[in-house]
């Protein structure tokens, strides 16, 4: 590093070679352009479980129908019906729009 130069400039070049020099190979693009929820594992959800589970609503596919949060599914209903009604779509719509990703996303 030229001693005029600032670290943090040099920071920037470095981290600019080091993604020219990232391998260009289709499946590792193909693995991180995939959309996906991960499980956090747990050597972190065990030193705060309670940090890592929902307290009052669950929007995802791993806490669904747990008993604690189930007050919350009337409400969850009552907002999807209020966004079709604002969104003037019928359900159909997104359902068309996620039918054919929908296999990809799960298999993520």
């Amino acid at each position: 590093m030229a001693e005029d130069e600032p670290r943090p400039m040099q920071w920037v070049v470095n981290t600019n070679k080091a993604i020219e020099n990232l391998p260009n190979a289709s499946a590792e693009s193909a693995h991180w352009g995939k959309r996906s929820i991960y499980r956090i594992p747990a050597s972190v959800t065990n030193v705060n479980s309670r940090a890592y589970k929902p307290q009052i609503i669950s929007l995802g596919p791993y806490h669904h129908g747990s008993s604690h949060l189930s007050e919350m599914e009337e409400h969850k209903c009552r907002a999807l019906l209020h966004f079709l009604k604002r969104s003037s779509r019928p359900l159909q719509v997104y359902v068309d729009a996620l039918t054919p990703v929908a296999q990809d996303l799960m298999d993520a």
